[in-house]
């Protein structure tokens, strides 16, 4: 796997634009035999390593100054999944990162099936007949519900160890009105 990585220096604004084969571990810093060479006094000789990783690609901070993907810092301890535009920053870079796209898959052409055979229309269902109005009683209107309904209902939905958490609430606070009125 292959993926490119575009280096923008912070002090001059020169871009870089780097093709990294990821065949193994790569490591990125001051070290001369990095692919990409960055300076400055916060790059560590070995600042980052980019590897694939089960399909992906992962990054490792390796550096005692830090790295940052997306603005958040890389957990030393443990490797962070890159993604198609991800922004990777060090002391004085920002790098984007452009990952290849996989290949498209191409669906097989389609194969002749024979065209279905309509099924028979079911026979019409007979006319219904006309409804003669009768004598209908008036709809029940439902009582009117009580204003404690909706207590009763929230009180009903409290385990038994809620229930006497707010019994004993509320006796602490009787307790504490009758002994401030005197």
């Amino acid at each position: 796997m292959e993926i490119d990585l575009v280096i923008q220096s912070a002090q001059d604004g020169t871009v870089q634009d780097v093709k990294c084969v990821l065949d193994k571990l790569v490591v990125i810093g001051r070290d001369p035999d990095s692919p990409v060479q960055l300076q400055g006094t916060g790059i560590s000789r070995e600042h980052f390593g980019v590897e694939q990783s089960q399909g992906g690609v992962v990054l490792y901070d390796l550096s005692s100054n830090g790295t940052w993907v997306n603005g958040a810092k890389v957990d030393k301890s443990r490797p962070r999944e890159l993604r198609e535009g991800d922004l990777i920053e060090v002391p004085g870079y920002r790098i984007s990162v452009k990952l290849p796209r996989p290949p498209t898959p191409v669906a097989p052409p389609p194969t002749a099936t024979p065209a279905p055979v309509p099924e028979p229309l079911p026979e019409p269902a007979p006319a219904p007949m006309p409804v003669v109005a009768q004598n209908v009683a008036a709809p029940e209107v439902p009582a009117k519900a009580s204003f404690l309904q909706p207590v009763k209902a929230a009180i009903g939905s409290l385990t038994m160890l809620e229930k006497m958490l707010i019994i004993a609430a509320v006796a602490s606070l009787w307790m504490g009105i009758t002994y401030y009125n005197g």
